[in-house]
């Protein structure tokens, strides 16, 4: 009995504190606004729209936005705009995306936090998330991304396979030895786990999949669902933060 009455309060303290981020959200995104002088002409960069909500992109309900989760997944800097990608290397799409998502966040560094999971549809995809992941601990993954999504889809090579995995990682400059201990590590694991969850609770279907973050709510599209070509994500990106700025009290155009 107890324990179902203690489960209730951290749930009910996990939402407060969702509802609070989100409110000083608002607050930081607009400050940001006002101090850095963030303009519309910052998220120009690409041809927009029209766009509309239920076809290019879908505005998430509240009812995912207020999982218990959710506050443990996002830790860097809740006030600021907050972008995830689901994506796996094996995915076509994901290839296209992930660089133009790459120059984009850089381009807006200084309001954008980024994360990505690997996203698992299949057994072969498990263990190209795990590889994934073993390239996050490795620090390489800069460096190792587009490295990883050529080997797959222009020379062809079955990461998926655990043994020609390691086979890749060695010509990369990984040994065997450093491979095993991270590909079957702990912290490894761990982050499997935090994708699932994260996975699970965005209730990612396709990939890729991007979900950016504002003080009115979370917002998902694809490009399947934004347009076929690899500009109309990030397209749809600029629409949405530029739409949250013109809500501003405050207007920098």
């Amino acid at each position: 009995m107890y324990r179902g009455y203690t489960k209730k309060i951290v749930a009910v303290v996990s939402i407060l504190v969702l509802i609070g981020g989100l409110w000083g959200g608002y607050t930081h995104f607009k400050r940001n606004a006002n101090a850095k002088n963030i303009t519309l002409h910052q998220f120009s960069q690409v041809e927009q729209g029209p766009f509309e909500d239920g076809k290019q992109y879908r505005k998430l309900s509240a009812k995912i936005m207020t999982n218990p989760a959710i506050p443990e997944l996002f830790v860097k800097n809740p006030g600021r705009i907050q972008v995830i990608e689901f994506f796996n290397y094996a995915c076509f799409w994901c290839q296209r995306i992930h660089p133009l998502l790459n120059d984009w966040v850089e381009k807006h560094h200084k309001v954008v936090d980024l994360y990505r999971f690997p996203v698992v549809f299949n057994q072969g995809w498990d263990v190209l998330g795990k590889a994934y992941h073993v390239v996050e601990l490795l620090k390489m993954t800069s460096a190792l991304d587009m490295t990883f999504f050529k080997a797959i889809h222009q020379d062809h090579l079955n990461l998926a396979d655990e043994a020609t995995l390691k086979k890749f990682f060695e010509t990369q400059g990984i040994s065997n030895e450093k491979f095993e201990e991270l590909y079957h590590s702990f912290e490894v694991a761990q982050a499997v786990g935090k994708s699932q969850l994260a996975s699970n609770v965005f209730q990612i279907t396709v990939s890729p999949s991007v979900i950016i973050i504002l003080p009115s709510g979370a917002y998902i599209t694809s490009p399947a669902t934004a347009g076929r070509e690899d500009k109309d994500v990030i397209a749809v990106l600029e629409y949405l933060i530029e739409r949250e700025l013109k809500s501003l009290p405050s207007n920098h155009s």
